[in-house]
């Protein structure tokens, strides 16, 4: 703010008196665009922090909802939960999935999709597979 009034104030400056050396127009046309650069960089800086912060947020939201996916729980829940859109809830159980943090399960005679946090420290782990193995463990990659 400081700086784009400086710059104003600069080139009024410049227009009431403009001086008739080229040395003359140079220094104040580089005093009235310095508080431009620099506000274009400040400008810049904010764009990047604020990314950086919105993601951040992104992280944050993620790790409730993994946290609340612990003991199994729905997407219904975690939404009612965090106070967030049903939607929204789902994708950040999904993208918990994605990143192998979260076991999604559908259970027998039910229509919700259940989530689970699992420790998933090393690659492989033990998946049970009911349908076709009749409760035969299986290896599996994340």
């Amino acid at each position: 703010m400081v700086q784009g009034v400086f710059a104003v104030l600069v080139t009024l400056v410049a227009l009431v008196a403009t001086p008739d050396a080229l040395v003359g127009k140079i220094v104040l046309f580089a005093a009235a665009a310095a508080p431009l650069l620099l506000a274009l960089r400040s400008r810049s800086r904010a764009t990047k922090a604020r990314a950086a912060a919105t993601e951040s947020g992104e992280r944050a939201w993620l790790a409730a909802a993994e946290e609340l996916a612990h003991g199994g729980t729905t997407a219904k829940k975690v939404a009612k939960e965090l106070a967030i859109d049903p939607a929204r809830a789902e994708r950040l159980l999904t993208d918990g999935a994605a990143r192998s943090r979260v076991r999604i399960d559908v259970e027998a005679g039910g229509d919700d999709i259940v989530y689970r946090t699992e420790d998933l420290s090393s690659d492989e782990y033990p998946a049970l597979d009911e349908r076709e193995g009749a409760g035969e463990v299986r290896r599996s990659r994340a």
